[in-house]
């Protein structure tokens, strides 16, 4: 019974974990009324602040119990007027026509990426509105714990602030990463049944894939498709992201520098693995199901992205939780008489 009673004691939630929670329902209300815009391409919809939550919460689950406190009433007043405020940036989007007016700043200041400026805001709002939340329920030095989802958010917003500015082939440096990434799929391939080809004729067989420059000329089962693969496409985002993320933990792990090391070579190496996975298996779907893949460029890259990062949190906490079991016994071992 005392076990028992443990185990439901430690289920319980605490008023502040209650309440950042319950911060996330202005996210589920806008889910419900507009469920379009959360679409999960990365620049077409709000459907990232999904993630920010997902972020927020799994490093509430992986560390953030440790701050288990009581608000305080200056805390709650704070919490309550950021509730106001994010529900009213969303009623004046809808009601009073603020995505119009920040459409119109963006032609008025020439930015060619009118949409992805629009979105760039609502990252930036939801972000500020979240670190806010954290340290009126927590203080400030709990950002520390929980910041993953902030980051997430405000990585997010920096790479729409980017592409709104230069869309496309605009950055040299990160279109060479396309460049490079569309090589690497070109070779893989064949090992999936895909025939590479020099020159289009009238007898293509099918499946087969020719490329040039950053484009992809897929002949597939079902259609023919071109891709184009241009920087924001080759993972920008997730690299951008991981290096926050890697970034913060390397600093929170109380673990050896060379160790660090290992983790953070290890992650960047299978992030990019992911990005070359995540072009290829769009190749891959035009070359034997269909050439409409609309939904599925939707769906892939944050899908696969996410389960890495998550995969690759939980391997780091699965090896440092035997290390230290490993090293807590053996003083135990090694005691002698």
């Amino acid at each position: 019974m005392p076990s028992r009673i443990r185990s439901w004691s430690a289920l319980r939630l605490s008023p502040s974990e209650l309440l950042l929670l319950s911060s996330l329902l202005p996210l589920a209300a806008l889910c419900a009324h507009d469920p379009e815009s959360f679409r999960l391409a990365w620049n077409e919809g709000r459907g990232g602040l999904i993630f920010v939550a997902f972020f927020a919460i799994f490093e509430w689950l992986l560390e953030g119990r440790a701050l288990r406190k009581e608000p305080t009433k200056r805390g709650l007043m704070a919490y309550a007027v950021l509730l106001a405020s994010i529900s009213a940036f969303y009623g004046a989007r809808y009601s009073l026509g603020l995505g119009e007016w920040l459409a119109s700043v963006a032609e008025g200041h020439g930015i060619p990426g009118t949409l992805n400026w629009i979105w760039m805001w609502e990252y930036i709002a939801f972000s500020i509105y979240l670190i806010g939340v954290i340290s009126a329920l927590f203080g400030p030095g709990a950002l520390r714990r929980l910041c993953a989802g902030p980051i997430y958010g405000i990585g997010m917003a920096s790479i729409l602030f980017l592409d709104a500015l230069f869309p496309y082939e605009s950055i040299g440096p990160l279109h060479s990463m396309a460049l490079v990434i569309v090589r690497m799929v070109v070779a893989l391939a064949p090992l999936a049944g895909i025939k590479l080809i020099d020159i289009p004729s009238m007898s293509v067989p099918r499946p087969s894939l020719r490329y040039s420059g950053n484009s992809l000329w897929v002949w597939g089962k079902n259609g023919f498709i071109i891709l184009g693969i241009n920087w924001p496409c080759v993972g920008v985002l997730s690299m951008l992201i991981y290096s926050l993320i890697i970034a913060l933990l390397m600093i929170k792990l109380d673990a050896p520098f060379g160790r660090k090391l290992v983790y953070a070579i290890f992650g960047a190496i299978g992030t990019f693995a992911i990005n070359i996975l995540r072009i290829f298996a769009i190749v891959y779907y035009t070359a034997f199901i269909s050439i409409d893949i609309k939904i599925f460029h939707e769906l892939i890259g944050e899908a696969l992205f996410l389960a890495w990062v998550s995969a690759f949190l939980a391997i780091i906490v699965v090896v440092e939780n035997r290390i230290a079991r490993v090293g807590a016994a053996i003083p135990k071992l090694s005691a002698g008489p």
